[in-house]
C-alpha cells in the first residue's frame, strides 16, 4: 500500500519540488527564502552564461521555500520590492525577470 503524503502546513520549509507535491488543504502559498531570482542570478553567475530551461528548472525544484498564507506573500513581495520568477513558468518568467534587471 502506497504511503500518503502529509498535508503541508503553515510556515513548513523545504525544498520547493517536495513542498509543491505535497496535499495543501490550506490554500497556502509557497514562497523562496531567499528569491528565487536571487537564486537564479547566483547560479548564472557562478555559470558565467545564460541558464538552460532544464537548469532553471532544477534550481527551482531544489531551491529552500516555506508555506506561507497569501497576505504573507504579498507583505513579502512589498518589502522584496519585486515580483519574485513564477515557479510554474519558470524560465519563462526568469527570462522576464532577467530583462527588468
Amino acid at each position: 500500500m502506497e504511503k500518503q503524503a502529509t498535508p503541508l502546513k503553515h510556515e513548513e520549509s523545504g525544498p520547493y519540488a517536495e513542498l509543491a507535491t505535497r496535499p495543501n488543504p490550506e490554500r497556502l502559498v509557497i514562497a523562496f527564502m531567499p528569491s528565487l531570482g536571487a537564486w537564479l542570478q547566483r547560479a548564472e553567475k557562478q555559470k558565467g552564461s545564460d541558464l538552460s530551461a532544464t537548469e532553471v528548472a532544477r534550481i527551482r525544484d531544489g531551491a529552500p521555500a516555506i508555506a506561507l498564507h497569501a497576505e504573507q506573500l504579498i507583505a513579502l513581495r512589498e518589502d522584496r520590492g519585486y515580483e519574485d520568477v513564477d515557479p510554474l513558468r519558470v524560465y519563462e518568467s526568469w527570462c522576464e525577470f532577467k530583462s527588468e534587471l
